[in-house]
């Protein structure tokens, strides 16, 4: 990216609501290889690139595991509405701050949809986009990306039943 805050909202659309190859593409030109992933649910550690026998040509590395995490958030939740309220880059610690208010419309719960408020820190790297990515220039690919929603989502879930515990 080369200007971060006014890239990163079709960026955070395209990973959220984008299509199977819109996300691939995202992550591939905004994600570096061994990029991490960092949330209250899951996980991804960096993952150098590996080829696999069975899989000559498809390179296993963090990014590909990032990918299969947007894809289930997508099947979990076919309707999102995402809203980035702000966005400030640190130059000086390379780091992309944003505040997220997401819809989340579970698949197996159409009529409940929950508003989270996500605080989202993404480190940036100076090292160059991957060579295979379609790049656009961009001097500072996603290293790491961390989220978590703020303490007023603590009752957010599922519906209660009416019943106290």
């Amino acid at each position: 990216m080369d200007h971060p805050v006014k890239e990163i909202r079709p960026i955070i659309k395209s990973l959220t609501q984008g299509t199977p190859a819109e996300q691939q593409q995202t992550l591939e030109t905004y994600f570096t290889p061994d990029a991490t992933f960092a949330h209250p649910f899951c996980r991804v550690p960096s993952i150098p690139t590996y080829a696999l026998p069975f899989l000559p040509d498809t390179p296993v590395n963090s990014r590909l595991v990032i990918l299969f995490i947007y894809r289930w958030y997508r099947i979990l939740s076919p309707r999102i509405d995402v809203d980035i309220s702000s966005a400030v880059h640190d130059q000086k610690q390379n780091l992309l701050y944003l505040q997220i208010t997401q819809a989340f419309t579970f698949f197996f719960l159409p009529v409940y949809t929950p508003r989270i408020r996500l605080t989202t820190v993404l480190h940036l790297d100076h090292r160059p986009a991957p060579h295979d990515a379609h790049t656009t220039g961009g001097l500072l690919p996603i290293r790491a990306g961390a989220g978590s929603p703020g303490p007023e989502n603590a009752a957010v879930g599922l519906p209660a039943n009416g019943s106290a515990s």
